[in-house]
């Protein structure tokens, strides 16, 4: 019979297309050690320089691993001596495939350090880790990933999407460096749960459910409403609305003459002429705003005293007449809030973030909010104005000069 042979065959098929596609790490919560200090993680390597020790293994009893009982930190000095830990694969990383990695991180703000000088040195500065490829045959490196500075003391997860652009790699290594652009400094970096090396498909998502984080910003298009794209897209941004509302107006233009925006030439207004009819504008972003992970966006707002628009039901109720440019009204009787969204169409999943104060000031303000999805993680991020709870009556936001959004 050939059925064993040709179960045996689609198995052994199966197991190398599944190790291909999932690259597994050997001790990746570091619990196969007992904990002490200056230690290499068993199944991995110490990368540091020949001046510094191997990272240390911490257990629970001197913090909360994120997985499991164990922890490991790394530490960057002011001599600009890094610690890190590498891994041979059991099969390489492939040039031009890519791969999503995750890990847990967190900074620890009270990490003495016994120094070869004979005294304690507080490691406290937070710092990043680069995430290296090697090949040991022709000796090729390639940085792959960088997170941005740690400086949270509560366990985050991180996603990375690997993609080697010069060669194979067959080690993987983390390696600790300064934070931003300050050197010469202390820090620790603490390091929990790696994941699988999982091969990315050809759609835009990972294969799994968790998203990975590709760069630490994430630039919004037309930050400052200077492009006009096709009617009611802004370039780059997607206007909506209540039925029967208007949709959000580029100014200085058919109603504002001369005004001068904060950033370039124009600026966008949004209406809200109850707390059932008002204005959202929002964009699909190049990355997800992920679950836990916590943001900072800012972006200057201010309102005007005498801005006029249409009366929504007279309007529609006189359109077709030529009387229309009666029912002009002064849409600033009412201070209006900026709320921002996350958005999951998909699931229909909607969660708050965060929410201005009512802005009643006509000078140009700068806002910074700090956005942490809690329910779920999302591609979509939108902007909507409505009157504070129990208000209600014709107002207008002005907006403009949105930043990049950084994980912090």
């Amino acid at each position: 019979m050939k059925t064993p042979l040709v179960l045996a065959l689609c198995l052994l098929f199966f197991d190398i297309a599944f190790s291909q596609s999932r690259i597994a790490l050997v001790n990746p919560s570091f619990e196969l050690d007992s904990a002490r200090r200056s230690v290499t993680p068993l199944g991995w390597i110490d990368l540091g320089s020949m001046e510094d020790t191997p990272p240390d293994i911490f257990s629970k009893t001197t913090g909360l691993a994120a997985d499991g009982n164990q922890f490991i930190g790394m530490l960057a000095c002011d001599n600009q001596n890094f610690e890190g830990i590498g891994q041979r694969l059991a099969s390489p990383l492939k040039k031009g495939a890519t791969y999503a990695f995750r890990l847990w991180m967190a900074h620890a703000p009270d990490y003495k350090v016994f120094t070869s000088t004979a005294r304690f040195v507080n490691y406290n500065a937070p710092i990043k880790l680069q995430i290296w490829g090697f090949n040991h045959q022709t000796h090729n490196q390639e940085l792959l990933a960088e997170s941005p500075a740690v400086a949270h003391q509560e366990w985050k997860q991180y996603g990375f999407a690997l993609k080697p652009q010069t060669d194979d790699f067959d080690e993987l290594d983390l390696i600790v460096n300064y934070g931003g652009e300050k050197f010469g400094m202390n820090g620790n970096l603490l390091l929990d749960h790696c994941s699988d090396l999982e091969l990315m498909s050809d759609h835009p998502h990972p294969v799994s459910a968790v998203p990975v984080l590709e760069s630490s910003e994430i630039r919004l298009l037309n930050p400052s409403f200077e492009r006009k794209g096709r009617y009611r897209s802004y370039a780059g941004w997607q206007a909506k609305r209540v039925k029967g509302f208007f949709w959000p107006v580029l100014e200085p233009g058919r109603n504002v003459r001369q005004d001068k925006a904060p950033d370039g030439k124009t600026y966008m207004v949004m209406l809200s002429e109850a707390k059932d009819l008002y204005q959202s504008l929002g964009q699909e972003l190049d990355q997800p705003l992920l679950q836990d992970s916590t943001y900072e966006w800012s972006v200057s707002l201010s309102t005007s005293s005498d801005y006029q628009f249409f009366d929504s039901l007279l309007y529609n109720a006189l359109k077709s007449k030529p009387s229309m440019a009666k029912v002009l009204i002064p849409f600033n009787r009412q201070s209006l809030t900026l709320s921002i969204w996350g958005v999951d169409e998909s699931a229909n999943q909607y969660e708050l973030l965060a929410e201005s104060p009512p802005i009643d000031h006509t000078e140009w303000k700068r806002y910074t909010f700090r956005l942490t999805p809690r329910k779920s993680s999302y591609r979509y991020f939108s902007l909507l104005v409505k009157p504070p709870e129990g208000k209600s009556g014709p107002g207008n936001i002005r907006i403009d000069d949105c930043s990049t959004i950084t994980i912090k």
